[in-house]
C-alpha cells in the first residue's frame, strides 16, 4: 500500500467539526477486486475521520477520504433490503482534500460485499455532516474551543430561550395588531412570484393608484372575507407592487383586496435586537452577555476596590459641575467598582447626567477608554461638555 499522504495533526474524531456517528457503511461489487487486506487498511485509516464531499457537476458521486485512501462511492438501493447502501466504485492514495469537504468522525467502519452491507445514504450523510459544519464553525467564531465549552453555551441558549421567548412572542402578537390606515387602495391578486434564493414566498398585487408610495412599507391586506394579514411590500413597478407572502395566506389569483399603509412598527427597533441576541447574531461575547441578562449570579465577583481619593466635583472650578450628594457619590462609587454593569435610575432633574459626568473622569483618570451612549444628540453634547476639559 501507498505510505500515507496526509497526516492529520489529530483524529479529526477529536475536533468538534466532525460529526459523530455510530457506524459507517461501505459497500463493494466484485468487480472491484478489493483483497481482505486492503479492506482491512481502509476500515483502519477510515476509523481516524473521514472527510466527504460531492461535486455539484456530478452529485451524484461522493468522494471520502481519509489521511491514506480516498474513495468514490455511488448510492445504490439494495436488493436485499430495499435501503440505500453506498458502493465504492475506486480506490485511490490521498493526495488533497477539497477546500469545502465536511468531516465526520465514525466510531466504527465496515466495508463488505454488496450482499452483506448495512445501510447508508450518502445524501443523507452529507446533508447531516454539512449542518454540523455550519454549527461548529459559528461556535468557532463565537470562541467555543471544546465540549464543555459547547455544553455551557448549549445550556446558557435554553435560559436565553427560557427567560426572552415569551417576549419575543409577545412581540410578535404585537406586531400583527391591526391599526389604522394611513392610506388606502384597491388592488387586484396577480400571479405569486419565483421565491429563487429568498427566504420568502412573495407576490404581486395591481393597485388603482399610489404603487410608489407602498414601496419598501408596512401594510396592510384585507381581503374580501374581512380576514386581515400585516405584511410588508418590497419593489414597485408602476402599480404593481411585489409583497411579502404572509404566513397563512390563501387568496387566489385575480381576487380583489385592500392595501391599507399603516405606520412602521413601534417596536421594530427592539424587535431585531431581541431576534439578534436571540440567534447570538451580536458583536462580542455573546456568552457574556447571556450570563449578565440570565445567570447573574455566575458573574465574577469584582475585585477589592478602594474608592476614589477625590471627586472632581470638589474641585472643579467651572460653576456648571454641580457638588454630588451621597446618593450621587454611592451611585459613581457604585459604578466605578462594577465589574460588567451597574443601573442607574431615576426620573428627570435627579441628577443622573452629573452622576454620569464624575464617573467618566474617575474612570478616565485611572487609564480607561469610555465609549459614551445615549439616544440624543442633545444628550451626548451635554456630557461632553461638562467633562470636556
Amino acid at each position: 500500500m501507498e505510505q500515507a499522504l496526509l497526516t492529520p495533526a489529530r483524529p479529526w474524531s477529536q475536533t468538534l467539526a466532525a460529526l459523530d456517528i455510530a457506524e459507517l457503511n461501505l459497500c463493494y461489487f466484485p468487480r472491484l477486486a478489493l483483497t481482505r487486506s486492503q479492506v482491512r487498511e481502509i476500515e483502519a485509516d477510515f476509523r481516524g475521520g473521514v472527510w466527504i464531499w460531492t461535486n455539484s457537476n456530478q452529485a451524484d458521486v461522493f468522494r471520502l477520504g481519509g489521511s491514506q485512501f480516498e474513495l468514490r462511492a455511488v448510492r445504490v438501493l439494495s436488493r436485499e433490503s430495499g435501503k440505500w447502501v453506498a458502493s465504492v466504485i475506486s480506490v485511490d492514495p490521498a493526495v488533497s482534500v477539497p477546500r469545502k469537504a465536511d468531516r465526520i468522525a465514525p466510531r466504527k467502519v465496515s466495508i463488505e460485499m454488496i450482499a452483506h452491507s448495512g445501510p447508508c445514504d450518502l445524501d443523507e450523510l452529507l446533508e447531516q455532516a454539512r449542518r454540523h459544519g455550519r454549527k461548529a464553525a459559528a461556535d468557532h467564531r463565537r470562541g467555543l474551543r471544546g465540549l464543555d465549552d459547547v455544553r455551557e453555551h448549549g445550556g446558557l441558549q435554553k435560559d436565553v430561550l427560557r427567560q426572552y421567548g415569551e417576549l419575543r412572542s409577545l412581540i410578535d402578537i404585537m406586531a400583527q395588531r391591526p391599526e389604522e390606515a394611513e392610506l388606502t387602495v384597491t388592488g387586484t391578486v396577480l400571479e405569486a412570484e419565483e421565491r429563487g434564493r429568498r427566504r420568502f414566498a412573495t407576490f404581486a398585487v395591481a393597485v388603482a393608484s399610489g404603487g410608489g408610495e407602498l414601496r419598501h412599507k408596512r401594510v396592510q391586506l384585507v381581503r374580501g372575507n374581512g380576514e386581515l394579514f400585516i405584511t410588508r411590500t418590497l419593489k414597485n413597478n408602476g402599480n404593481v407592487v411585489e409583497i411579502v407572502e404572509p404566513e397563512g395566506w390563501s387568496a387566489a389569483e385575480g381576487e380583489q383586496v385592500r392595501v391599507e399603509l399603516v405606520k412602521p412598527f413601534g417596536m421594530r427597533q427592539n424587535a431585531v435586537a431581541l431576534g439578534d441576541f436571540l440567534s447570538g447574531n451580536i458583536e462580542g461575547s455573546w456568552e457574556d452577555l447571556a450570563r449578565l441578562l440570565c445567570r447573574v449570579g455566575s458573574l465574577a465577583a469584582p475585585e477589592r476596590f478602594d474608592p476614589p481619593d477625590f471627586f472632581y466635583c470638589d474641585t472643579d472650578q467651572d460653576s456648571r459641575v454641580a457638588l454630588l450628594d451621597s446618593d450621587q457619590r454611592t451611585a459613581v462609587i457604585g459604578a466605578l467598582r462594577s465589574p460588567h454593569a451597574y443601573f442607574i435610575q431615576g426620573p428627570p432633574g435627579t441628577g443622573k447626567s452629573e452622576v454620569i459626568c464624575e464617573t467618566v473622569r474617575q474612570l478616565v483618570a485611572r487609564g480607561e477608554r469610555v465609549l459614551f451612549l445615549a439616544p440624543s444628540h442633545v444628550a451626548v453634547d451635554e456630557v461632553l461638555t461638562r467633562v470636556g476639559g
